[in-house]
Order: structure tokens, then sequence, then C-alpha cells
């Protein structure tokens, strides 16, 4: 998946390399992840997780850089049907949280500070299906032309 990324030039902000990725395979690594508040204990059962960081003095849209390379992991993912839990890190409503959460990532990992941590994605082979979610129709989330 990761090589399918890199492979695959992704679209960043401004053409800027503002995101970095680290591949987490080490078990007793991915069960100290695992304690990243407010828990992601799910990943304790994930076989990799992909930590996606940011670097905002390289772009001002590193997060939406970040969110982006998520993505295209997460639909990569799901076309190798491999599960995928996602795991936000860096809070945008709660500074104090999302420096507590930040922290834990970076000491756990050795991540440079001028680095952010935007989210963990813990991939794996799940024992059961995830429960069907019932999602928005698209006339309920898809306008034409004018919002109303």
């Amino acid at each position: 998946m990761i090589e399918t990324y890199s492979r695959n030039r992704i679209a960043t902000g401004n053409n800027l390399p503002s995101r970095e990725l680290i591949l987490v395979t080490n078990k007793q690594k991915l069960e100290t992840l695992e304690k990243t508040p407010p828990y992601m204990e799910w990943l304790k059962e994930a076989s990799a997780a992909i930590v996606i960081t940011g670097r905002p003095n390289v772009s001002k849209y590193w997060i939406q850089d970040g969110s982006i390379s998520s993505s295209f992991m997460w639909l990569r993912a799901t076309e190798l049907e491999v599960g995928v839990g996602f795991g936000a890190v860096f809070n945008f409503e709660d500074e104090n949280e999302s420096a507590k959460r930040e922290e834990w990532v970076r000491n756990s990992l050795n991540i440079l500070n001028d680095r952010r941590i935007l989210a963990i994605l813990g991939v794996g082979f799940p024992e059961n299906k995830p429960k069907t979610k019932k999602l928005p129709s698209k006339e309920e989330i898809i306008y034409y032309e004018s919002f109303k």
C-alpha cells in the first residue's frame, strides 16, 4: 500500500512535501501507539500502522496534504480488502488535547519537534467484518449548481 502510494505522485498544496509517513510493524510499538489518548485499542490487533505527520513550516496546507494521503491509502487498502482503522491524533478544537496526543506519538517514535502528528491508520485483516453503517444517500449530500 505504501509502495503504491510512493509510486503514484499524490498532489500537495503548492506542490510542497509537507507530509511524511511512518510505517510501524513492530508489535511492541503498535501496543505503545494503542495507548495514544483517547486510546486506539484496535491498534494492538493491527498488523501495521501508518503514522501521518505534517510539516507546517513547509506548507500551510499540511493538514489537507496529510488528509489526502490518508484518503488515498484508505481507498487502496479497501481495494486490497485490507481492514483500516482511523485514529485522529491532531485535535483542531482542543490545543491541549492535541498536544497530549501528539507528544505521546512523538515520544514513542522519536518524531522531530517540527512535525505535527495528524493521524494513525491501523491496517490488517480483521477476524470479523465490521457492521455495515448506514450512510447518507447521495441526494442528501450532493447538490447541483447551488446548495439548495
